[in-house]
């Protein structure tokens, strides 16, 4: 189903659209599933047209689709429902006359949104995948290279347009809806249909950034390193993401670490980084849009799965001999031995930073649903990933994941008992390094919500009940919910 009035059967071939839009996930599971039809709105009263139908037909499910880059399987994929596809429709992106904010449709893609904004030299906090879709990844909380300057994607919404559960349109900001501004702040996609984001631009100019690929040799002076960033991290304009990496091909284990500054030459900030050798280098200065369309990081072609980890940062020394340990066991895992049976072709974690500077950034735009608390310490989150080809293993591959990031969080636990997270300031030590989880990297088995605390909680259930009584959002469609 098309819009009506954007639907030209001159120019538009329905045939390849429906299938280009089915079958384009980065898991490829999601492949499988054949919804009844799909639909694709052109505007916020199309969507709510596609409500009002929805509610008449109680037993048929849907999903909204933006980039399908979301890991869990039917999140963004439907068998036998209706899919809502926000492309390519709903790919709108437009820089205020001012250049303060920009209007970004849910379907755009973040390399599509920065090009456009960088003709301008502006930008705005988005994914460090160019390939990645606005939508989830928004509502989800998104964490960018600028996170560390202006907070997360999600403390970066100016305004919303949301389409309710009962189909009203409404403007949502901080002075309109506040109660429902502040959910959508993270808190997923149990309260509406976003149908457009108003966001924060920012100035930007050239910057520093790519990737150096390390062999498992340096696995200690990397860890030390990241460990060292985290604490010792004075410097916003710098980012990494490291990644431990088995490559089932060669049956190797490498290193990569993903750089950015906001400067067309780094400060000392990656130093330590430096001085360790590398097998491959992509570091460079260039505009911003180039960095992330170098960094398409698609998964096409394979089942995959996930899971997440909040860990405190630890002294240096706790921290890296922790993380030695933590890659061994997952790289030595039971999971890795059935590599033949599944089809098994990668395995990674992807560790992320998270220094008080960074949770300052986010909380200076004011509180939403995922909100952190400095005082609470130095985070590393991690993001647990596993790739295979065969069906066989969709059931038991995600299990033996969420086992190996289960066994970790319960040896640090356990083997570091007592050791402060640096920065610690105050916070239950039981609690707050463990929590809230990352909606964005998260597997479904996990209680996202729950992790924001009670209070977040209660607030967040409080509104979803009050928005949407019959509960059509949370049972038509897959998500993080209650």
């Amino acid at each position: 189903m098309y819009s009506n009035s954007h639907y030209n059967p001159s120019t538009i071939d329905l045939t390849s659209l429906y299938k280009n839009t089915t079958t384009t996930y980065w898991d490829a599971a999601n492949d499988a599933d054949v919804p009844a039809c799909a639909f694709f709105p052109a505007s916020s009263k199309d969507v709510s047209t596609a409500i009002v139908a929805l509610a008449k037909e109680p037993g048929v499910p849907f999903a909204l689709k933006a980039g399908g880059h979301n890991w869990n399987r039917g999140f963004s994929s439907t068998d036998g429902g209706v899919l809502i596809s926000f492309r390519p429709n709903l790919q709108n992106i437009t820089l205020a006359s001012d250049g303060q904010t920009a209007q970004v449709g849910p379907g755009a893609g973040w390399v599509e949104v920065m090009q456009k904004l960088d003709k301008s030299n502006k930008c705005a906090v988005g994914g460090r995948s160019g390939d990645v879709g606005v939508g989830g990844y928004v509502l989800q909380g998104g964490i960018s290279y600028l996170t560390a300057q202006y907070g997360f994607a999600s403390d970066n919404v100016v305004e919303y347009e949301l389409v309710t559960a009962n189909a009203t349109i409404l403007t949502v900001n901080n002075h309109t809806n506040p109660d429902v501004f502040w959910a959508l702040r993270g808190g997923g996609n149990a309260f509406g249909v976003v149908t457009s984001y108003t966001l924060k631009a920012y100035d930007i100019n050239q910057v520093w950034g790519g990737e150096r690929t390390y062999g498992p040799d340096q696995l200690d002076k990397i860890n030390s390193a990241l460990t060292n960033f985290i604490s010792g991290s004075q410097d916003p304009l710098a980012a990494i993401i490291l990644d431990y990496v088995f490559v089932a091909e060669n049956q190797t284990n490498q290193i990569t670490v993903a750089y950015f500054y906001h400067g067309p030459t780094p400060s000392s900030v990656f130093e330590t980084f430096m001085s360790i050798p590398y097998l491959a280098d992509t570091t460079r200065t260039q505009r911003y849009p180039e960095l992330l369309d170098t960094q398409v990081t698609s998964a096409l072609g394979l089942r995959t799965s996930n899971v997440f980890n909040s860990l405190p940062n630890m002294p240096s020394t706790n921290m890296t001999s922790y993380l030695d340990w933590h890659w061994k066991q997952a790289s030595d895992a039971t999971l890795l031995s059935s590599r033949q049976a599944y089809g098994i072709e990668l395995l990674s974690m992807a560790l992320q930073p998270i220094p008080v500077a960074l949770q300052r950034a986010s909380g200076a735009h004011g509180a939403g649903a995922l909100s952190l608390d400095p005082n609470n310490g130095d985070k590393l989150w991690i993001e647990y990933d596993v790739g295979w080809t065969k069906d066989a293993g969709d059931d038991i591959l995600p299990q033996q994941l969420k086992s190996i990031a289960d066994d970790a969080l319960a040896y640090q636990k356990e083997t570091y008992a007592g050791v402060n997270p640096t920065s610690y300031v105050s916070g239950d030590l039981s609690v707050v390094p463990y929590n809230p989880l990352f909606m964005n990297d998260a597997q479904y088995t996990q209680p996202v919500l729950r992790s924001y605390g009670q209070e977040a909680y209660n607030k967040l259930w409080s509104l979803h009940k009050r928005l949407d009584p019959q509960g059509f959002l949370t049972s038509r469609q897959n998500g993080f919910f209650f």
